[in-house]
């Protein structure tokens, strides 16, 4: 009988769903997905009913999620499980606000399971009594995976064994992605939005307060009054639209309000022509969208409030960040243009570190190297 792994997570986010289906389809492992849902969700959710899944039903279970202001604390059926059934091992959401995480690695630990958490580990940013908690929280588990060698590093420097952590790091619809480069490249795609051949800056995502698109638009209009002209592409929908198109009119800049676009190959082709993927506020998985169409991004370089993906950015290579205390996102932008490799260089700089890094197959052999550990 083949070994069976039990992964407890928040919800089954569609840009995983390559991951999770080459982990349902590996041969020596049996794994279980149990997860949760909500209707309001900004993420969406992977489709089990396609046919990639047809084979693999029995490994797809489906909880009830507890949260409190927004944030997930319970999960009902996850201790029955590891209660009730054998498992060789158990993969738990690495969140310490989760009640779950902590009585299910506590019975696990108890009942013999080696216990996984895969999470972000520590951000540095902790004062001592959460660094305190989440290194509790963490001392559950016989192994931790990180989103990024950043993360990795904290914990080793708070004198946690090198062998109890490995860096998983993140992925998007990576063969599909690959697929689309080159396809829609075009020195005349923004024409037809901008009527000029400016430079093209380009941000994807929620239009909120935190991702403070008005210092990137402000930053625009001051380059503009030094000469230095750029179009501005944004795409998605949120509470400050109304607000950023204002003060994009105020300012009389070229930006170009795309709305919500949920389409790949629309997306493909909006980041491949574009020539730098700026989030002025924290990047996540926007970094690895964009470089995955060969896109370089620029972002703050306050590393301990940024998600883990900005280890993508390689200054000068592919993106660069701008100073958070100075805000100097202009002189920023400006110094990459004039100091950047050639776009096509930059562009297979991108390309590298996703190949390198950034996709499932990475992920998957992650994984599989994290459960020999425990299962023979």
């Amino acid at each position: 009988m083949k070994p069976k792994v039990a992964y407890f997570t928040n919800i089954a986010p569609h840009y995983r769903e390559k991951l999770w289906l080459k982990l349902a389809k590996l041969q020596d492992v049996e794994f279980h997905f149990f997860f949760g849902y909500k209707p309001d969700q900004s993420i969406k959710s992977i489709d089990f009913t396609t046919e990639d899944w047809k084979d693999h039903k029995h490994q797809i279970h489906l909880l009830e999620n507890i949260e409190v202001n927004t944030t997930l604390v319970y999960q009902k059926k996850v201790l029955r499980e590891v209660l009730l059934k054998k498992w060789d091992a158990i993969v738990l959401l690495g969140h310490a606000r989760n009640i779950t995480s902590w009585l299910t690695a506590v019975v696990a630990r108890l009942r013999g399971f080696p216990v996984i958490f895969w999470g972000h580990g520590l951000y540095g940013s902790e004062g001592y009594y959460k660094k305190t908690f989440l290194k509790t929280f963490l001392s559950l588990s016989n192994l931790v995976l990180v989103y990024g060698e950043w993360a990795k590093n904290l914990m080793l420097n708070e004198g946690i064994d090198d062998e109890r952590v490995m860096v998983i790091y993140n992925s998007i619809n990576y063969d599909y992605i690959k697929s689309l480069r080159y396809q829609f490249v075009s020195p005349k795609f923004y024409y037809n939005y901008f009527q000029n051949y400016n430079n093209t800056l380009i941000f994807i995502g929620r239009l909120t307060k935190n991702k403070k698109l008005d210092l990137l638009i402000n930053a625009v209009s001051d380059l503009r009054k030094k000469g230095y002209d750029f179009n501005l592409m944004i795409i998605g929908e949120g509470s400050e639209m109304n607000a950023l198109k204002k003060l994009s009119t105020e300012l009389d800049i070229n930006t170009y309000f795309y709305g919500a676009c949920y389409n790949e190959e629309e997306i493909g082709k909006l980041l491949q022509n574009a020539d730098l993927c700026i989030s002025p506020g924290n990047v996540g998985l926007m970094a690895v969208h964009s470089m995955s169409y060969g896109t370089p991004v620029c972002s703050h370089n306050n590393f301990k409030n940024q998600g883990p993906e900005f280890e993508a950015i390689i200054s000068g290579k592919t993106g660069c960040f701008y100073d958070k205390n100075k805000m100097n996102i202009n002189e920023t932008i400006l110094e990459w243009f004039e100091k950047a490799p050639s776009r096509e260089e930059v562009r297979q700089n991108c390309f590298d570190v996703v190949d390198q890094k950034y996709n499932p197959n990475i992920q998957l052999n992650v994984m599989k190297a994290a459960l020999d550990k425990f299962i023979n």
